[in-house]
């Protein structure tokens, strides 16, 4: 703001009055420096225990205080104290930053997070709610020159990295909650489906930055884990809760439904390719079913969580941490990574 201000006066200052803007910086200097150092930054632990009132006039006080002090501590000399300021307070001011509808509180979070990101053990503390961070920078880009200043620092000063993150075109969001959950969505050709879990499939049409929905059907009576459009054919598969797997024909006259297969077991993370469907069952294994009215479990010892299918093999991503390869038409089974909760 100072800086706003001197830009937009007169370049002729004179001598009293940077005389006295130097004597406010040197004053705030020695205040900060004498408040952060008492009892070795005792003060930041009350200030953490003030951002923690259930009473908003406190809360911002503090908020404020901790706010000017932090970032003060980027022009003191470093004498440790700024440790202790991370270990009261960066944790307070993430999640301020995540929740904080107003732009100010914000802006204010932002210049604090900014004292501790000088430093790689700041740095490291702030990764788990880096996403977050990100997400918050991207949005006060558009304010602040200071959140573009970080973008590029949390990218390890990547500029054109930090560009693609926030290249990006947003749409309106549609509100589903009458349906349930969104537990599946595929995009085909121009439409896009969804599938909810009361059962419903929609079927939306994307124009410019809105969604039309165009069609809804409930045909299955529990929530559509799965939606399976493969791109050279004219058929949408969903399996669901409900133990089947229906087959739909896709065309102007939107979704009909032509046939319907009994799995006998609830279907999730369903792939379809050729005459054989491959989906996770409620319990450990692999189920796959010929549409001629086979089945049969694979991997029965193994507990699955995700499936991919191609040119007749199967890749099973196991709770272990393991993938596992199977090849259909022979039905061999080969460990392609034996996992660990460190390479997980």
């Amino acid at each position: 703001m100072r800086m706003e201000q001197f830009s937009s006066a007169s370049v002729d200052f004179d001598d009293n009055r940077q005389d006295e803007e130097k004597a406010a910086n040197e004053w705030e200097r020695k205040m900060a420096y004498a408040l952060v150092s008492h009892e070795f930054g005792l003060l930041f632990e009350a200030l953490a225990d003030g951002l923690k009132s259930r009473y908003a006039e406190l809360c911002s006080a503090c908020f404020i205080s901790a706010t000017w002090l932090t970032h003060m501590l980027s022009l003191l000399p470093d004498t440790g104290i700024r440790v202790a300021a991370r270990v009261c307070l960066l944790k307070r001011f993430i999640l301020i930053f995540k929740s904080a509808r107003d732009i100010e509180d914000k802006a204010l979070s932002m210049l604090a997070l900014n004292s501790f990101i000088q430093d790689s053990a700041g740095l490291q503390d702030l990764t788990p709610s880096m996403k977050d961070v990100l997400k918050g920078l991207r949005e006060l880009k558009k304010y602040s020159p200071l959140a573009f200043d970080m973008l590029k620092v949390l990218s390890e000063g990547n500029e054109s990295s930090v560009h693609d993150m926030w290249n990006h075109k947003e749409i309106a969001q549609v509100d589903c909650g009458s349906n349930g959950e969104v537990l599946s969505i595929v995009c085909f050709r121009d439409k896009i489906f969804s599938g909810h879990s009361d059962g419903t499939i929609k079927v939306w049409t994307g124009r410019g930055s809105i969604l039309h929905l165009i069609q809804e059907v409930r045909q299955h009576t529990k929530g559509v884990t799965s939606l399976i459009a493969p791109q050279s054919g004219d058929r949408l598969h969903s399996g669901s809760l409900d133990k089947t797997i229906r087959v739909w024909s896709i065309d102007k006259d939107g979704l009909q439904c032509h046939q319907v297969h009994d799995m006998k077991d609830h279907v999730q993370s369903l792939v379809v390719s050729g005459s054989v469907a491959c989906f996770i069952p409620q319990g450990s294994g692999v189920k796959v079913h010929s549409w001629n009215g086979g089945s049969k479990l694979l991997n029965a010892n193994k507990h699955v969580k995700c499936l991919s299918l191609a040119q007749g093999r199967l890749y099973c991503g196991c709770y272990d941490n393991s993938i596992q390869e199977i090849d259909l038409a022979s039905g061999t089974l080969s460990n392609i990574q034996s996992g660990s909760p460190e390479n997980c």
